[in-house]
């Protein structure tokens, strides 16, 4: 379909290039659809990119499709965070350039931010009701929680690294402090 190539080259533009690379041009030479059927289909850049973002945001909840993973299911508190913490950190940093092209535009366009928005509190909904309902934590602390592990997860969107911290030190371990983090804030209630 040629709609969703136009969309498919849009975002591979945005990863390789940002949003300053992103120009109908650009896309119709990526996607061999030319410049007419573009804006026939899209009425210019914006809405491509406001499709563009639809489809990550789609592509993002497939890839960390978490809800058939072995730990989702478990009756052991520590398994389950650590598998949503390493799920959504893999998940954030294999998308570092398109979330930090979206969250750039989202916060001028209130179409992109909403949808973000909706995004977001799907999987703080999800994981809050894994952890009230299944293990009985507060509504605060898994709150708090998701919070924590959101903002460790996006800040690397926004900076490399080596613009945090100084600290070198690898995902791995990265993840079980997060999960160690979150486990203290879960235990207080």
């Amino acid at each position: 379909m040629t709609a969703s190539r136009v969309v498919d080259a849009a975002l591979e533009i945005l990863a390789e290039s940002g949003t300053q690379g992103l120009t109908i041009a650009a896309v119709s030479k990526r996607s061999g659809v030319s410049n007419g059927a573009i804006y026939h289909r899209f009425a210019d850049r914006r809405q491509l990119l406001v499709e563009a973002h639809a489809r990550f945001l789609s592509r993002l909840g497939e890839s960390s499709e978490y809800r058939v993973a072995p730990w989702y299911s478990t009756a052991d508190r520590q398994t389950f965070v650590a598998g949503f913490v390493a799920m959504f950190l893999a998940a954030i940093a294999d998308n570092r350039a398109l979330l930090f092209a979206f969250v750039s535009l989202g916060r001028d366009d209130p179409e992109m931010w909403a949808a973000g928005v909706v995004w977001s509190r799907s999987f703080a909904r999800d994981f809050s009701a894994v952890l009230t309902g299944r293990f009985g934590c507060s509504a605060a602390a898994t709150d708090t929680a998701f919070r924590v592990v959101y903002s460790y997860a996006f800040l690397p969107a926004v900076f490399g690294n080596d613009e945090i911290t100084s600290v070198a030190m690898d995902s791995t371990d990265r993840a079980e402090h997060l999960t160690t983090a979150v486990e203290a804030i879960l235990d207080r209630h």
